[in-house]
């Protein structure tokens, strides 16, 4: 997962009032299963990929990449993560 992707998403989250539109209810879920990816990855990583369900992992992280793609680059229908590199 790229930095800026994440960085973008913050800053997007941080200009928030206290009334938030459907389009910050969005960004707010999508940042949030973004950092519940970065928990597992880090939690992978802390005992050495054992015990991993690498296919559902890798699942996860495409589906994530590519609904930050189409946040971050709405005009663009490639290139999306097909799970060969990031």
């Amino acid at each position: 997962m790229k930095v800026e992707a994440i960085n973008s998403l913050f800053l997007e989250l941080a200009q928030f009032t206290t009334t938030q539109t459907p389009r910050e209810q969005m960004l707010l879920e999508k940042l949030r299963d973004a950092n519940q990816s970065l928990r597992s990855a880090a939690s992978i990583a802390a005992r050495d990929g054992k015990e991993t369900n690498w296919a559902a992992f890798r699942i996860s992280l495409d589906t994530i990449l590519n609904e930050q793609h189409d946040i971050l680059y709405p005009a663009a229908a490639k290139p999306r993560h097909e799970g060969t590199s990031c």
